[in-house]
């Protein structure tokens, strides 16, 4: 299974949720909806259910990506359980997982689109306690759209935002974008908590 490979395998999208597993064992915070923003395939949501134990996670990204994290949620999740699809561990006959209950969901989520965020914050933001986002910051603009779907989900001095990202020669540091761009990320705090292969992992608050 996808999930089952990409756990030791691939260090960015494991790294992060890793380390904010870490991170909050220990603290007496509410597990319910954690969720992972420009997903991707979808790995690091995945990780956060099956290990870190949220009662449901979220993976987000362009309408257009939808499919692929769909498929990968099939793929993995079965009951809220992590499996193998071969056709000798598949209760279907045809090889393919059948029954599936929605602790996992892949959903639109463009950060530009006003549609989009609104329809999330109505179904889930009451519920959030997690954010999580994996090599997002690709330019300054993405920055921007994300502080506002950051500011829409995180309750202010409660809700942990974990942001990962690895640098590169046109990607900007976090704590840069920070610092020069305060109109978009004033009342937010940052610290860079880890790295792991390569990947800056910082964690951050809206100030209450």
């Amino acid at each position: 299974a996808v999930l089952a490979r990409e756990l030791d395998a691939y260090g960015t999208l494991h790294g992060p949720p890793a380390m904010a597993l870490a991170l909050e064992n220990g603290k007496k915070r509410n597990k319910r909806v954690a969720i992972d923003l420009g997903a991707g395939v979808g790995v690091g949501g995945l990780w956060l259910h099956h290990v870190a134990g949220y009662a449901k996670a979220l993976l987000t990204d362009k309408t257009e990506l939808v499919p692929l994290m769909q498929a990968n949620v099939e793929l993995n999740v079965y009951k809220g359980k992590v499996v193998s699809t071969d056709s000798s561990s598949s209760s279907s006959s045809s090889g393919g997982i059948r029954e599936y209950e929605g602790p996992v969901q892949a959903l639109a989520l463009d950060w530009a689109c006003v549609d989009h965020v609104n329809s999330v914050v109505a179904d889930y933001g009451a519920e959030v306690d997690l954010l999580l986002a994996s090599d997002v910051l690709y330019d300054v603009q993405a920055a921007r759209h994300l502080s506002l779907v950051l500011r829409s989900l995180a309750t202010p001095g409660v809700t942990p935002i974990y942001l990962a990202q690895r640098l590169r020669n046109t990607r900007h540091d976090l704590l840069t974008l920070i610092g020069t761009q305060p109109e978009v990320w004033g009342g937010f705090s940052a610290e860079e908590v880890g790295n792991i292969a390569g990947v800056s992992v910082f964690r951050m608050f809206i100030q209450a």
